[in-house]
């Protein structure tokens, strides 16, 4: 029997979230066409909905997976832990261009 480790199942989560929320927007998009019937459109609507929904769950399981990594151990405060640079007192947006213009 094979055994995976857990950076496999962490990276398969987040590899297959990703793409089942690409073909949860495409389906999304494709029903909304106007050459589509409204039986089709049903069927793609409810293929949009699971498909979203199954990348959520693989998101959430990826995150979950994360904690218990052994190579390298994140806490729950560095994994739900989010950065906004913007509120920060005194954050100034770096120019991207090669020559500081002021």
């Amino acid at each position: 029997m094979i055994q995976f480790s857990t950076w496999e199942w962490i990276r398969a989560a987040g590899f297959s979230s990703y793409f089942l929320l690409f073909l949860s927007v495409c389906l999304g998009v494709i029903q909304n066409a106007s050459m589509i019937s409204k039986n089709v459109r049903h069927v793609l609507f409810q293929a949009h909905q699971m498909m979203g929904w199954f990348a959520f769950l693989l998101a959430f399981f990826h995150g979950f997976l994360l904690y218990f990594d052994d190579y390298q151990p994140f806490s729950i405060q560095e994994i739900r832990r989010v950065d906004y640079p913007i509120k920060y007192k005194g954050y100034r947006k770096k120019s991207t261009f090669p020559v500081e213009c002021e």
